[in-house]
């Protein structure tokens, strides 16, 4: 392991906190993943999937604005012989849209996947057709590396078909 998922639940900034998700975040988490634009690429989300996914991982974080649950950061390590990946996804509620919530949770994400291991490459992986989330990592300075058809199904039974957009600490600093 990387450790960063440790490092997590102590990041902050002057707006935003992430911490380790709780019991009592759950039914805020199933709320937000319940909102259209949010369901339409994360899937169906019920209580029991919410607690189920983001409690046992122990790789989700709530992302905080003042004391509410605004949305939630994933961070899944793994570490290889040439490297570490970790893959990051994340959503925030509609309300806190556009007001930069999302781009400091993941600067906060991509700052401790770099402090705390060696060669690590952040890997994002948006279905093709969600330009709004394709869009979001580049201006962090994610850039695609490869696509993926088929990848995952989708709620419409339709399947996903991914961009792979890899940020690594050189293009992390040149963006910042």
């Amino acid at each position: 392991m990387l450790g960063v998922t440790a490092a997590l639940n102590a990041l902050q900034n002057r707006h935003v906190r992430l911490r380790t998700i709780e019991t009592c975040d759950i039914e805020r988490l199933a709320d937000i993943l319940g909102e259209k634009d949010v369901r339409e690429w994360w899937g169906l989300y019920d209580l029991a999937r919410v607690r189920a996914e983001f409690l046992r991982r122990g790789s989700a974080f709530a992302i905080e604005v003042g004391d509410a649950v605004v949305g939630a950061v994933e961070l899944v390590e793994s570490p290889g012989p040439a490297g570490h990946l970790a893959f990051v996804d994340l959503f925030v509620t509609r309300e806190q849209r556009g007001r930069g919530i999302g781009s400091e949770a993941l600067r906060l994400v991509a700052s401790a996947a770099f402090a705390h291991a060696d060669n690590v490459r952040l890997v994002a992986s948006p279905c093709f057709r969600n330009e709004r989330a394709i869009r979001f990592f580049t201006s962090l300075g994610f850039r695609e590396f490869d696509r993926l058809r088929h990848f995952e199904p989708l709620p419409n039974g339709h399947w996903k078909d991914c961009m792979l957009l890899a940020l690594d600490a050189q293009a992390a600093t040149a963006a910042a």
